[in-house]
């Protein structure tokens, strides 16, 4: 959608755009890689496009994934303060998504602060970063598709959760699942060791309720195996079709 104002792609593309991100993002810290795999789809004049639309996608996601985790940690503030104490709330993460949102709403400007065209247009073959201005209407629903997209996440989890047979009720499990995904957000980390660190903080969060430790374990690798390794290999399989250098602007 974001990319569609600038440039005209179809969604069979853009799809295998993400697809190709999952398989850069999945060995890459906090899947910084995706910006790199999503470049492959696009002329290299649009690569700028590519990379500020990802941005904004990332931000946006992330000011859902800390709001939501906020909310589910004051659903729940009475059995989480002794793992996350109710300051560390208040001094870090509110902070935090204040800032994020800010540079969501505000980010043309900051980038006039910090001439980041200077830097860009050192890569002239990128096109011009500063073009690619989205209106506030489009920046809206990027908010929209990505708490729906959390929101698919989140239900994923309490489903398999439920069908391991897991009992705990099933807003509890909401919130711990957003207090999971908000943790996990600040730990910069490739996707392969994520995953062991995503389980390690489920099992820690789920504790709380004497939950066993091997069925946590399952339910976190099968999400893994379903939203981050099936998605990669395709993505593999599709890397294998893509003029990678070319796709850079580093071999013409």
């Amino acid at each position: 959608m974001m990319v569609d104002e600038f440039h005209e792609i179809s969604f069979a593309k853009a799809l295998k755009g993400i697809l190709v991100g999952l398989t850069f993002g999945i060995v890459s810290p906090q899947r910084v890689g995706e910006f790199a795999g999503r470049l492959m789809v696009l002329p290299v004049e649009k690569n700028w496009l590519s990379i500020r639309a990802s941005l904004y996608g990332s931000i946006a996601m992330n000011i859902i994934v800390v709001t939501s985790g906020v909310i589910g940690y004051l659903f729940i503030q009475q059995d989480i303060t002794e793992i996350i104490p109710m300051r560390l709330l208040y001094l870090a993460i509110i902070p935090s998504l204040i800032f994020i949102v800010l540079i969501y709403l505000l980010f043309p400007k900051i980038e006039q602060i910090f001439s980041l065209s200077k830097l860009t247009s050192r890569i002239e073959t990128w096109g011009n970063f500063e073009d690619y201005q989205f209106t506030k209407r489009t920046l809206f629903k990027v908010l929209v598709i990505s708490f729906l997209r959390y929101s698919v996440f989140v239900f994923q989890y309490l489903l398999v959760i439920k069908f391991i047979g897991i009992d705990v009720g099933s807003i509890k499990v909401l919130c711990l699942v957003s207090i999971i995904y908000l943790i996990q957000a600040v730990i910069p980390l490739p996707g392969i060791l994520n995953l062991v660190a995503r389980g390690e903080i489920a099992m820690a969060i789920f504790s709380l309720y004497s939950v066993n430790e091997i069925s946590i374990l399952m339910a976190t690798f099968t999400l893994w195996i379903i939203n981050l390794l099936v998605p990669s290999l395709f993505g593999l399989g599709l890397l294998w079709r893509i003029p990678i250098l070319k796709s850079l602007g580093i071999d013409k």
